[in-house]
């Protein structure tokens, strides 16, 4: 089993774990397109979606493509230019660290690598687009 960790960000408009609650609650308190899942066991709830192809469709993941569209909207509308627009995000974070002196170690493990060829090759490296 993995686990992972998160933290909520103090400005409410900036906080992805808030957001995330607002769209749970929203889908199922507010729409009601879907039942509450049930959390029993696994089984039952591990069709159910964060990001679902529509409310008819609960279950039908949303599109790789559809995902990168949006994505590169948010990016675009934003500012920000990147070639490997999925990365993005993962690219900064290991960048950051490396410039704020965490030792690559603790890098690896926050991004669960099991060695650092990877994480150098091209994590370090710069694979954010500079136009």
């Amino acid at each position: 089993m993995e686990y992972g960790s998160a933290l909520r960000h103090r400005d409410p408009r900036s906080c992805l774990i808030g957001a995330l609650a607002f769209w749970l609650f929203w889908r199922w308190q507010v729409e009601k397109a879907e039942r509450f899942p049930v959390f029993q066991r696994s089984e039952d709830w591990y069709e159910t979606k964060v990001l679902r192809r529509s409310a008819k469709e609960p279950q039908a993941p949303l599109s790789g493509q559809t995902a990168r569209e949006w994505t590169s909207r948010f990016y675009k509308k934003a500012g920000i230019k990147v070639s490997k627009v999925s990365l993005a995000p993962r690219v900064a974070a290991t960048q950051n660290a490396d410039m704020a002196g965490v030792d690559e170690g603790q890098i690896r493990r926050a991004g669960r690598w099991n060695n650092g060829d990877q994480m150098t090759g091209c994590y370090l490296t710069s694979c954010l687009s500079n136009s």
